[in-house]
């Protein structure tokens, strides 16, 4: 029987921009501790998988991968935001290894799905450039490991706060990756030019906006993309639009990201036999990421995606 795999690097630690930055090692203890109890037909794994050139250049151009690289074991920084410590650039690495064998593992069958739980985040690093504290698009080399074993259509849902502008910039003129971002308006980045991201969705929802809010964004994201067809579901998991999450305005609850996550997961048996790999990005209270994190396991892991939920706030 296939099982729900939880890859979790500890060496993610290592990525430590500063005590005062909002992306600092705090999140992997607050994310650790909701590993402590896991449910029936959750797997937990220290990701194995060792990251190679050729990985890395599937989505970022040479000139940038070798920027990056030169920082390796020392402290800089790729822009104003993105700070690295000398063990930033082997997490980050160790990030895009544990999103390939998240992947591989669904495509070989062995897992019906995974959350790779990773840091740095990635979903704002676009081809030649960092961006919000991401060095490597984790998301977006996901998708593009899949269409290399030979998926035709890929599905990113990136349900984090801000924007995940990086990926879809990365897959503007492709028509084989799908973006669908549902993210809070007037936080960075700005909103895109119709035109650069034609093809992808976006919904931004204004400040204030609570689960019935997002969860009906979701719900209008995954019915436009019903007619793409997708093979495989990559979800970009921000938390931070969460009512506790300094990062943001949202009002989202622990209960509404599960019910996302519930939703997302239906929408994968219906249309690419399950296959879905969640790979977290934001997300800024300790409480608050560790509760969302545990959440989406259990969707993840439960015999059948509603089990046990309770509706959107605003439709009880």
């Amino acid at each position: 029987m296939s099982y729900t795999l939880i890859l979790f690097d500890p060496d993610a630690a290592k990525h430590d921009p500063g005590p005062e930055h909002p992306e600092s090692p705090w999140r992997w203890r607050s994310v650790g501790g909701a590993l402590l109890d896991l449910p029936p037909g959750a797997e937990l794994r220290t990701p194995t998988r060792l990251v190679k050139a050729e990985d890395l250049f599937m989505v970022h151009s040479w000139g940038y991968v070798a920027r990056v690289l030169e920082l390796r074991g020392k402290s800089g920084a790729l822009d104003h935001e993105t700070m690295l410590s000398p063990g930033s650039v082997d997490a980050a690495l160790g990030a895009v290894g544990a999103c390939i064998e998240a992947v591989d593992e669904v495509l070989s069958g062995n897992a019906r799905n995974a959350f790779v739980l990773v840091r740095p985040p990635g979903h704002h690093a676009a081809r030649d450039r960092s961006g919000g504290y991401c060095v490597f698009n984790n998301a977006a080399i996901a998708c593009a490991f899949v269409l290399a074993r030979g998926m035709r259509r890929v599905l990113v849902v990136d349900i984090d706060a801000h924007r995940g502008d990086g990926t879809q910039e990365i897959f503007a003129t492709r028509n084989d990756v799908l973006v669908a971002s549902i993210h809070q308006t007037g936080l960075f980045p700005a909103e895109p030019d119709p035109a650069d991201v034609s093809e992808h969705i976006n919904f931004a929802l204004p400040p204030g906006s609570d689960d019935r809010a997002f969860i009906e964004a979701l719900d209008e994201a995954l019915r436009r993309a019903d007619g793409f067809e997708p093979e495989f579901i990559v979800v970009s998991a921000g938390f931070d639009g969460h009512e506790d999450d300094p990062m943001s305005d949202l009002a989202i609850t622990t209960n509404g990201y599960a019910q996302a996550v519930a939703r997302i997961r239906e929408f994968a048996e219906e249309h690419c036999h399950g296959r879905l790999v969640l790979i977290l990005e934001g997300g800024y209270d300790g409480a608050a990421l560790a509760a969302c994190v545990a959440a989406s396991i259990s969707v993840l892991a439960a015999e059948t995606a509603n089990d046990d939920l309770q509706p959107p706030e605003g439709e009880r």
